[in-house]
Parts: structure tokens; sequence; C-alpha cells
């Protein structure tokens, strides 16, 4: 019989090493009796192992995990919550790098620090965009089109000058944006 060895628990809760025959069948060190295993370990050593299998569906490894290729034509990696606290993907990383890179041909076109820094390649668009300090990027953004629009019907400079300065006014009258919603979600499980 030829054979890999991991360890499992089985119903009674006893750890045993695990042979998998070569007709793909689960047998125990006991004499060949076959029992239903309801959590897998595979590596390391007893008690701390490289990948944990668990009957509850969670499954944690240590090393790097790569999922797909180049040639599927579907979500690699798919996140489900139903949870008011948690979101269905979760990352860390307590250095100052890098939580999401996205890639395309080898080029880094989207990344997500740790620090909540978030680079595109591309030009981003969003509903709201809330701004920590300064003046509401949505008012400037309102002020700049109606310039553009109005700046073939003014005749004279005056006319030109009455328009900046309402547009000005308009953005000095609430130079902060609306504060965002604060998250009061609680940490996410170690």
């Amino acid at each position: 019989m030829t054979s890999a060895v991991l360890y499992g628990t089985t119903s009674d809760n006893e750890l045993r090493p695990v042979q998998v025959t070569d007709s793909g069948e689960f047998v125990t060190d006991g004499g060949g009796v076959r029992d239903w295993y309801e959590n897998f370990y595979i590596g390391g050593t007893e008690g701390a192992p490289s990948i944990s299998l668990l009957s509850d569906g969670s499954i944690t490894a240590k090393g790097r995990c790569d999922v797909g290729d180049t040639s599927l034509d579907d979500y690699c990696v798919a996140g489900f919550s139903d949870s008011d606290s948690y979101g269905g993907i979760y990352a860390q990383n307590d250095g100052t790098g890098y939580l999401f890179t996205g890639l395309s041909n080898g080029t880094v076109t989207a990344s997500i620090k740790a620090d909540g820094t978030i680079t595109t390649v591309v030009d981003v668009y969003c509903r709201t965009l809330y701004q920590s300090v300064g003046y509401d990027l949505q008012k400037i953004g309102m002020a700049l089109s109606t310039i553009h629009d109005v700046l073939d019907s003014v005749d004279d400079l005056q006319g030109l000058k009455n328009l900046f300065q309402h547009l000005f006014d308009n953005l000095k009258s609430d130079p902060l944006p609306p504060v965002p919603p604060v998250d009061t979600s609680p940490n996410p499980p170690e």
C-alpha cells in the first residue's frame, strides 16, 4: 500500500495518523479500520500544523496559497459574508507594506497599503468623496464646471470677476466637508 501520511482527529477526538490508500480511501493506524475524520492537520508538528482543515469549514495555512491561473475565466477568490461587523475579505499587514497589490501583465496597476493609501494608474470614480481637511472637492468640481460652462458667455471682465467671487465665496462658506461616518465595527479576529 502506497500512502501519504497526515494527521486527523476522529469523532472521538483522538489524534491519529491517516493513510491514503492507492484507491483514495482513508484508513487509520488501528488495523485498517475506517473512521470518519472530523479535522485534518497537514505538515508542521503536533499542535502546530502547517495546514488545518477543520469540520466547521475553516482552513488555516501558514504559507502562501496560489489559487487559479491565467486561463481561469471566473473569480479566483470569492469572499462572502453576511456579517454586520466583518467584510468578506480580511487583510492585515502590521508593517508599512501592502494589503492589496493588483497587477496586469506583471505591472502594478492598483495597490492599498497598510496605512490606507490607495494608488491606481487610472482615474478613480466615486459617488461621494470626503476629504479630511481643506475644501469640499465636490464644490470645487461644481465651481470648475460652472466656470467652464459660462466662459464663452461672459462679455466683460467684470462679469467674470463677479462669477469667480461668487464661486469662491461659496467655497469659503463651508471650507470643511461633512464628517464621514465612523466605522464602529470591532477589530477583526487575530
